[in-house]
């Protein structure tokens, strides 16, 4: 089955749209260090529609929302996860780097997608400055890891995101000329955000959501937030 992502009234609805990602909790003090506790191998599933990371350790699924995630990319394989409600930070490093990006760029989505379905959604312009930038950050990095040996025209992406960004800086923001261009590039690569690979999890089949199609999500949700101005 074929599911699009890029359906600009409702990114990402799909309740069996989901990422799995395998890596290694590293230890964060010295009792786990030395006892070696956390040097496992770590499952982490992002079920994409209900904004939940699970996090599967020696045995023990915790649950979090991923809105109440902070979370940092501290170089290439490692990310740091910070939950304020516990007072904890997990380290996770993962086999690659395009591995880690992904993860990092798909809990970003989920917490730009539950600002978007707030009561009240937060519309300003800074806190669309700083998902424009960090789609572009992740574009820019995708671009380098991945896009870039696929086809050259993905980088028309990172031009227009580029371009967005720097609207949003001038004194008197377009944002109609904004929601334009990323309703065109929502257009250009409405097929490329299509996907077939089933993964099953407990008895149920589901699609895996990939890098580029978490980039054509970020860009809908953007496309989304700007039209609320």
């Amino acid at each position: 089955m074929t599911i699009l992502l890029n359906q600009r009234n409702s990114p990402l609805d799909d309740d069996r749209v989901l990422c799995v990602f395998h890596a290694v909790q590293v230890p964060t003090c010295l009792f786990s260090k030395l006892n070696n506790y956390f040097s496992q191998p770590t499952k982490l599933t992002v079920f994409i529609s209900a904004g939940i990371v699970t996090i599967e350790h020696n045995n023990y699924a915790t649950e979090i929302d991923a809105v109440d995630l902070g979370i940092v990319q501290r170089n290439e394989h490692s990310v740091f996860l910070h939950e304020p409600a516990h007072k904890t930070t997990l380290q996770f490093d993962f086999p690659s780097p395009l591995e880690a990006l992904h993860f990092v760029g798909t809990v970003d989505l989920l917490q730009h997608i539950h600002a978007l379905r707030g009561p009240q959604m937060d519309a300003a312009s800074c806190t669309l400055e700083h998902h424009m930038k960090q789609t572009l950050d992740y574009a820019e990095m995708l671009w380098e890891l991945d896009l870039w040996r696929r086809s050259a025209s993905y980088y028309s992406i990172l031009e227009t995101l580029s371009y967005a960004l720097q609207e949003l800086h001038c004194d008197d923001v377009h944002f109609g000329a904004i929601q334009k261009m990323l309703g065109a590039l929502c257009d250009k690569f409405e097929c490329d955000a299509s996907f077939d690979q089933i993964i099953h999890v407990d008895g149920q089949d589901f699609h895996c959501i990939t890098p580029l199609s978490v980039l054509l999500a970020k860009i809908t949700a953007l496309f989304t937030h700007v039209s609320s101005f």
